[in-house]
Parts: C-alpha cells; sequence; structure tokens
C-alpha cells in the first residue's frame, strides 16, 4: 500500500471554498499549505492534492467558512508506514 496522493473531506453543510483552507503539518512542525483542488464537485467538500509523503506522522489541519457564516475548524493525524 502507498501513501495518498489526495484527501478529501466532507462537511454536514456548504461550505465557501474560496475562505476555506487544508494545511499539512509533518513531524518536524514544517506546514504546507494544500490549494483547494478546482474540479471539486461537491458543495460540502475540500479537496486537495497531497505531495509526496515520505513514512512518518502528520497532521491535517482545516478550517472552514459555513454557510451559516460561522467559523469551523479542526484537524486529525495520520501515519504513513514503511
Amino acid at each position: 500500500m502507498s501513501a495518498p496522493d489526495q484527501i478529501s473531506l466532507r462537511f454536514n453543510n456548504r461550505v465557501e471554498k474560496g475562505l476555506s483552507r487544508l494545511r499539512l503539518v509533518d513531524a518536524a512542525g514544517a506546514v504546507q499549505s494544500l490549494p483547494l483542488a478546482a474540479t471539486d464537485h461537491g458543495v460540502d467538500r475540500l479537496t486537495a492534492a497531497l505531495p509526496p509523503l515520505r513514512p512518518g506522522p502528520y497532521r491535517v489541519e482545516w478550517q472552514v467558512l459555513s454557510a451559516d457564516g460561522h467559523v469551523v475548524s479542526g484537524r486529525f493525524a495520520f501515519t504513513v508506514a514503511p
């Protein structure tokens, strides 16, 4: 199995993609902004290509502006196995 080449987050409400963001943080704490895919068809999704990932732990941080005007953020971690 290989590392994922993209990430897709689905929300339970419509999100304003122009005011939303995804970031990838590696084990050393280096932060990389992930450009959102322009071809994402869902109004409730954020999709971004991931760079080639080496084995190790990563954290995805997201922030969205929901259709009702609330800013919502969160994070989750994953590990790429050797």
